[in-house]
């Protein structure tokens, strides 16, 4: 029995030890499988790598709300809107551990039952593409119309609202350029490299006045409006090229100037040597010759400067290419 209650006392002892070792082992194997994950890039490092440390805390505040201003005409019958939403501030915390991220956010307002409104976004960002998705439902439009000269005033919950917002990019400088540095800062952008973006963007939506605002008040004026547009987002490839262009042009500009620089020292050098033949024949005084090396020396310094600016303009414009 002394043996028994000895290999017990021994197997009690020994199990907790090992439990905690068989724990620790598991927790190096996550990590280590979970740091060679989040290191692991498609990005070319010299430009776009990934926040250093095991954690990352981010604490947000963000305000959203709408404000529509519109005007219609319909059978020679001018209409004017002037509609706002109530605005809903969130507050989010967010905790991420190698790329593993959760959150919760808070909203006071809808918490205390004050907002009523319901928003929903999906946001999707990597190397390659990314995508907003935004849904708005909203019951607290208030403000002004105007029709046929006369003005109605629209109280919260007369009218609703219905917004569909999607947005999809795709970045052709995808190893070198990073959209979820700019926007979840999952990434950091260690060098500036632009990037043409071919993008694609739908908004859809309606306003309507209720059912209750029409039993309520017939002679209340009904309010239809309906949207849908797509458009291709040429913005940021047009902004690019504006400042490829630019840079370019900066590039011809300086290097016009070295050119110039580079003649006057021709120029300067030659007047030099003509003035030291002169002196030393007596046939020009010692003031001209100074003069002339006076005037060859500044003609050096302002090339020095030329060549400075000039690789400073090709330095930014290879950064406008992405190229540096």
């Amino acid at each position: 029995m002394r043996i028994i209650g000895f290999i017990l006392g021994m197997l009690i002892t020994i199990l907790p030890v090992s439990a905690q070792s068989w724990y620790r082992q598991k927790k190096a194997k996550l990590d280590s499988v979970l740091t060679a994950r989040y290191y692991r890039t498609p990005y070319d490092t010299n430009y776009v790598v990934r926040p250093e440390g095991r954690w990352t805390l981010k604490v947000r505040a963000n305000q959203t709300g709408n404000t529509i201003h519109a005007k219609a005409e319909q059978d020679g019958i001018h209409s004017k809107a002037d509609l706002s939403t109530s605005h809903k501030t969130t507050i989010s915390i967010a905790a991420t551990y190698r790329g593993i991220t959760a959150s919760v956010a808070l909203n006071p307002a809808k918490l205390s039952g004050v907002y009523k409104d319901y928003e929903f976004n999906l946001n999707y960002y990597s190397n390659r593409l990314s995508l907003d998705f935004n849904y708005q439902r909203a019951e607290s439009l208030s403000g002004d119309i105007e029709r046929m000269g006369n003005s109605y005033s629209m109280e919260s919950g007369d009218a609703k609202m219905k917004v569909v917002n999607l947005v999809g990019y795709y970045t052709f400088n995808h190893r070198r350029f990073s959209y979820p540095a700019a926007f979840t800062q999952s990434y950091i952008q260690r060098r500036s490299a632009g990037s043409w973006l071919a993008g694609i963007s739908y908004q859809g939506g309606s306003i309507e006045t209720t059912e209750d605002l029409k039993e309520r008040s017939p002679k209340s004026p009904e309010v239809q409006i309906r949207i849908g547009h797509v458009e291709q987002l040429q913005d940021n490839s047009q902004k690019l090229i504006i400042r490829m262009n630019s840079a370019w042009s900066a590039v011809e500009t300086s290097h016009k100037k070295l050119l110039i620089a580079r003649d006057a020292i021709t120029q300067a050098e030659e007047n030099l040597r003509l003035n030291k033949s002169y002196y030393r024949v007596g046939q020009t005084k010692m003031s001209d010759l100074l003069l002339a090396q006076e005037q060859f020396q500044q003609s050096c310094d302002r090339y020095t400067d030329a060549y400075a600016d000039f690789q400073t303009k090709q330095l930014e414009y290879r950064q406008a290419t992405g190229q540096d």
